[in-house]
């Protein structure tokens, strides 16, 4: 779990290790292990063991009874984003099984004008373009592109996407992540986004432009996410405790 070279806070990495054993292990009201052998498994300290739960509360994988513990929740009711996290988590009322991701786009191409510029790479470079596509029982939410600097030490293919999740792919790259930016614009969509997402031409979309950086300020990735705002409700956070 311990990953002291991604610049991810511990008790954010915690909380994703222990939200995957909730999902493969867990059954509804099952109760979790006290901090304190939460603490000595993963040898962090206690107040790590602390964020990491509130995390998993706000999350909506647990409730917490004062005096006797932390309990599985019955569903993941209200998923909060992070800036930290690639993956969506839509506040729709579903499960994490009733969502579907579909690889909808993959390339190694040539940036355009304005991506050479915002990312100060030449036109001889390449980079690595997805899209995704991600639905909740077989609606369309949202569409997210992620441009990758290249080249990166994980290599990327549209087969391995296509066995793998995509999203934990994305994010098990070897990235020197150090800072990440959100902007928000509302836009009209396209006539490929009204065809993908099941939407006509008024439907306005929410569009939020992630851009992370490593240590040296470069972009080493940029994440616009097109969401159907009617039928998610996105909110964000970040914490740097």
């Amino acid at each position: 779990m311990r990953d002291s070279d991604v610049k991810i806070p511990l008790y954010y990495q915690l909380a994703q290790t222990l939200s995957k054993q909730i999902e493969a292990e867990m059954a509804v009201n099952d109760k979790l292990a006290s901090e304190k052998e939460i603490g000595e498994e993963y040898s962090v300290s206690r107040t790590t063991v602390r964020l990491a739960l509130s995390e998993l509360e706000r999350q909506g994988y647990i409730y917490r009874m004062q005096g006797k513990g932390s309990y599985v929740s019955q569903r993941p009711a209200k998923m909060t984003n992070s800036l930290l996290n690639l993956a969506p988590q839509p506040n729709t009322g579903k499960t994490a099984d009733q969502r579907q991701t579909k690889l909808i786009e993959f390339e190694h191409t040539t940036p355009s004008d304005k991506v050479m510029q915002l990312m100060n790479i030449s036109a001889q470079q390449k980079i690595t373009r997805v899209s995704l596509l991600t639905s909740a029982t077989q609606e369309p939410l949202l569409i997210d592109t992620f441009l990758i600097r290249t080249p990166i030490s994980t290599p990327l293919s549209r087969g391995y996407l296509k066995v793998q999740n995509p999203y934990a792919a994305l994010s098990s790259l070897d990235m020197d992540l150090h800072a990440v930016s959100e902007t928000y614009a509302i836009t009209q969509p396209t006539k490929k986004e009204q065809k993908l997402l099941h939407i006509d031409a008024q439907e306005p979309l929410l569009l939020a432009t992630k851009q992370y950086y490593d240590s040296n300020n470069r972009i080493i990735l940029l994440n616009m996410r097109h969401v159907v705002s009617s039928r998610f409700q996105y909110q964000n956070f970040f914490s740097n405790d």
